[in-house]
């Protein structure tokens, strides 16, 4: 086996957001990823391609029209599912890539008794051998993981490379300390390299007896919080060179927009109040090009976070790739003196219902309206599916009111 080099990506989530800016700089970010792979001799994600098991066409047929470029050029790729975009039970469009040669699934393994025995996939150019294990809904994979037969992975010889989509809980960022890991006794000993995903910050670290256990992140963002990483952190992935067995692990960025973080306090202020302010923040930020997120918090004195207007705040950061509102933190003066008692839930909420509209306007659409918004997502089914399929529904109640 000679020297080679490989690339490994993860968390890309392509269809994550809903905003067409956020998807447009999703997809673009994943192109240049795949540009800067030129000197790979093959490819690993380590799960989360997609953000669903069942994305958005347009965006799936994006990425494959260009991991075909690449598959043309002689470039393979290696992958296992995440815990996004993984769906128990049925095809998703990993499996439907796979079918069409895109791509090879890594995850190739049975149970012989109670022992989980995985199969090791061998690259024809390079003689590297892979293995690993994908991910389950809510972190479940960490059951199969306490079945491996370690014995057997670590007798092969060669050049080796795990590949899995877990967090390890002696490698978890303080954000995760809450979150349950696969713990590293549980990984096969000896491996090369270690090419982990789901965890959404950079980690590289060497670990005795195991190898270089590497997280590139996520390779753009997912959520508002990988958003906020982006302003301080690259984002990227790793190009890996294996020279005499020994891999030496160099990260690449990838470039998209730049994240201007803009926070407003609205204590205090009314909802008109808050509106005046938010527009001036916008028209002295320098937002040309940038991806803003806009961070407002706090209790209005009056007025309902409704009543800002928050189309016209969005627009007045001219220039900006993207506005994106968090209010999360925000809220309206608490209503005084409202007490609802109730032998259910609904029966609560229509008794607040008509507490809370004093007889100045009709309550009766707020239960259809509620049980709308209240709706699951059915496993499967794409978030912006879901999302759009569930406004139609209230739409159509809102409708009825005219």
């Amino acid at each position: 086996m000679g020297d080679f080099v490989f690339a490994h990506l993860s968390d890309v989530h392509l269809g994550a957001f809903r905003e067409p800016e956020l998807r447009e700089l999703n997809c673009l970010a994943f192109e240049r990823a795949l540009d800067a792979c030129g000197t790979a001799d093959f490819i690993i994600i380590a799960g989360d391609l997609f953000d669903s098991p069942l994305p958005d066409l347009s965006v799936a047929d994006r990425a494959v029209r260009k991991m075909r470029i690449l598959r043309e050029q002689g470039k393979r790729f290696y992958v296992v599912y995440g815990s996004h975009d993984y769906s128990p039970g049925e095809k998703n469009v990993i499996d439907l890539l796979e079918s069409t040669g895109l791509i090879t699934k890594v995850s190739l393994g049975e149970y012989e008794g109670e022992a989980l025995r995985l199969r090791f996939i061998e690259d024809a150019e390079t003689g590297a051998k892979i293995a690993g294990m994908s991910a389950r809904k809510r972190g479940l994979e960490r059951e199969h993981f306490g079945c491996l037969d370690r014995k057997a992975l670590e007798a092969e010889d060669g050049f080796k490379i795990f590949v899995f989509h877990s967090g390890v809980e002696e490698h978890k960022p303080d954000f995760l300390k809450g979150v349950d890991g696969v713990p590293l006794s549980l990984f096969p000993k000896g491996f090369d390299y270690y090419a982990g995903g789901h965890v959404h910050a950079r980690i590289d670290a060497e670990e005795k007896g195991y190898g270089r256990i590497v997280f590139p992140g996520p390779l753009f963002a997912a959520d508002y919080r990988d958003l906020e990483d982006l302003r301080e952190n690259k984002h990227g992935f790793y190009l890996v060179r294996v020279a005499g067995g020994k891999a030496k692990t160099e990260f690449k960025p990838v470039e998209t927009a730049g994240v201007e973080v803009v926070e407003c306090g609205a204590t205090g202020k009314s909802a008109a109040d808050l509106r005046e302010e938010l527009l001036e923040k916008a028209r002295a930020c320098e937002a040309k090009g940038k991806i803003v997120l806009l961070k407002v918090h706090g209790e209005l004195s009056s007025g309902s976070p409704g009543e800002v207007d928050w189309n016209a705040v969005r627009a007045a950061f001219e220039g900006a790739a993207c506005v994106k509102v968090n209010r999360s933190g925000l809220s309206a003066p608490l209503a005084s003196g409202v007490k609802i008692e109730g032998n259910s839930r609904r029966e609560v909420e229509e008794k607040l219902f008509h507490e809370l509209a004093e007889g100045k306007w009709d309550e009766k659409p707020c239960r259809p309206l509620l049980d709308e918004l209240k709706a699951a997502r059915p496993e499967g089914e794409a978030k912006q599916g879901f999302e759009e399929r569930v406004a139609a529904k209230a739409e159509k109640v809102l409708e009825a009111l005219k």
